[in-house]
């Protein structure tokens, strides 16, 4: 585990250590319906995907590659298309949810069933293994498929390696849900989080600017 925890890592957002910091960015509709994928190169192996429902990060190694975020089930079939494009085919072996949201986690059914690595927090798992009703949605959630559902939790924070590439992740406590975390590239000095209650921390320059609005 890194030796870190969620007011460290506040620390280091306002003090603006995080390069690139991918917050989410709701997706404009085109005149004819759906928005398209779109592909921002960040560096030689990173690529910002924007159109699939939440901002998604793409890192590109060797032997193959890594997603953060999966974007709506409905754009799954185009963001996987425009990955395998960019990446020349190349297998997602990990994929990591930084919130059990359907818009961060509709890519887990079909990588999940492809024996895709998948990392959350363990509320994430919780959530999407059981049914609960969302009063200001009023909407009822299911049990997501056995396959869709995180392959590998964490509580605090974690660590791991992909490729040649360091990763760094925790837990958020106060965002906008349970369950959301941060995921950290120390070596380009690139930042994924999503939504994060402003009055907890002060964002450092944003690649996309944040929605105003919290959700639950």
């Amino acid at each position: 585990m890194i030796r870190s925890n969620r007011r460290d890592f506040c620390r280091t957002l306002v003090g603006g250590a995080a390069g690139l910091s991918l917050a989410y960015r709701a997706p404009k509709a085109s005149a004819q319906g759906a928005s398209t994928i779109s592909a921002t190169k960040l560096t030689d192996n990173y690529t910002l995907l924007t159109g699939a429902g939440s901002n998604v990060l793409l890192l590109t190694q060797p032997e193959g590659v890594l997603l953060v975020d999966g974007g709506r089930a409905e754009r799954s079939a185009d963001l996987l298309k425009t990955v395998a494009d960019l990446s020349g085919g190349k297998p997602v072996q990990a994929l990591l949810n930084t919130c059990w949201h359907l818009d961060n986690t509709g890519s887990n059914d079909t990588l999940g069933k492809a024996g895709t690595k998948i990392i959350a927090h363990e509320n994430t798992k919780l959530w999407m293994g059981t049914t609960f009703h969302v009063q200001w949605q009023d909407k009822t959630y299911t049990p997501r498929a056995k396959e869709a559902r995180p392959t590998q939790t964490f509580y605090t924070t974690g660590k791991m390696t992909f490729g040649k590439e360091d990763i760094q992740y925790g837990y958020l406590g106060q965002a906008h849900t349970d369950s959301d975390i941060y995921v950290f590239f120390p070596g380009p000095n690139i930042l994924d989080r999503k939504l994060v209650h402003r009055r907890q921390v002060s964002h450092s320059r944003l690649v996309h600017r944040r929605m105003d609005r919290r959700c639950d």
